[in-house]
């Protein structure tokens, strides 16, 4: 019995001080929940509690929101959380990811690399609107960085800084991972 408790708080400090090293740190899911009884929401969650990469699931089942809080070193994979979605029978709306990483270019790309399972994702900015013309929703070329984002980013990529970026994750199920961010803070070195 003792030893039982003793590996369990062992478990417990290892989730809690291995969350502090980063990498994808969490995801948030929204969707229809219009439907979504109190029986889909436990369904939903056994069925995430069941993807080998979180380590915890927050359902706010009358939002329509879960917050996934990843393992230490586990990479993001979409098709596990639209099959977990699937086989309730909801509808999506909306991946929003944080992550901590580096910084890397390619011509005009900005990527991040999560610290740990080295994730990849290509950053985006906001979209642009016009109250004048149209803009194509589903071109990434619709969704620049501003270029005081650029500069602070490519500023973190020289001087080999940390970068925490939050933001929405842009057309979920299509690949390579890109990431609309939404806020992003340059971590102070020591």
């Amino acid at each position: 019995m003792y030893k039982w408790i003793g590996m369990m708080i062992a478990t417990v400090t290892f989730l809690l001080s291995s969350g502090l090293h980063g990498e994808i740190t969490k995801v948030k899911i929204t969707w229809n929940n219009i439907g979504c009884t109190a029986s889909c929401a436990e369904l939903l969650e056994k069925y995430l509690k069941e993807i080998p990469a979180i380590a915890e699931v927050r359902l706010n089942a009358q939002a329509g929101s879960a917050e996934l809080v990843y393992k230490p070193n586990s990479p993001y994979e979409y098709q596990p959380i639209h099959y977990a979605i699937a086989r309730v029978g909801i509808t999506l709306n909306d991946v929003r990811m944080d992550l901590r990483g580096t910084i890397s270019h390619s011509g005009n790309q900005i990527f991040a690399t999560s610290v740990g399972d080295n994730t990849k994702v290509e950053l985006l900015g906001q979209q642009r609107s016009s109250t004048t013309q149209f803009v194509e929703k589903y071109n990434v070329a619709n969704y620049p960085i501003d270029p005081e984002m650029k500069n602070a980013l490519l500023s973190a990529e020289q001087k080999h800084q940390i970068v925490k970026i939050e933001g929405t994750v842009y057309m979920a199920y299509r690949t390579p991972l890109r990431l609309i961010v939404t806020s992003y803070k340059v971590e102070k070195v020591d």
